[in-house]
């Protein structure tokens, strides 16, 4: 005889921490052409490197500040537009949480290293 589980409520609950939010949408912006991980040992040790995000949530709701590093020479507006939308809809696919705003803080703008050797 088959045994009927109970309702999921009643089963147990899902707590995510913001921890996970920042992770996952740290996660989605290194994702965005034009975003470019910056890092060095003592931004790992401080926990400064890029991109980096905060979240902030309230019951199953978040707000997401993200720090970022562009390269030279996309359009910032562009970029930051984005991240924005690949955050929000990363979060809200892989987390089921509800994001409420994504803000974007352009930190640093890095120069695309090329290939090529320059004559002199």
């Amino acid at each position: 005889m088959a045994e009927t589980l109970p309702e999921p409520a009643q089963r147990g609950k899902l707590t995510i921490s913001p921890r996970v939010v920042e992770r996952v949408a740290t996660l989605a912006a290194r994702e965005v052409d034009g975003v470019v991980p910056v890092t060095s040992t003592l931004d790992r040790l401080a926990s400064r490197s890029l991109p980096r995000a905060d979240a902030h949530l309230a019951g199953q709701r978040t707000r997401i500040q993200m720090s970022i590093a562009a390269a030279w020479p996309k359009p910032l507006p562009e970029v930051a537009a984005a991240v924005r939308d690949r955050v929000t809809e990363r979060v809200a696919s892989l987390v089921s949480l509800t994001v409420d705003g994504v803000s974007v803080e352009v930190s640093s703008v890095v120069h695309a290293e090329s290939d090529e050797r320059r004559v002199q």
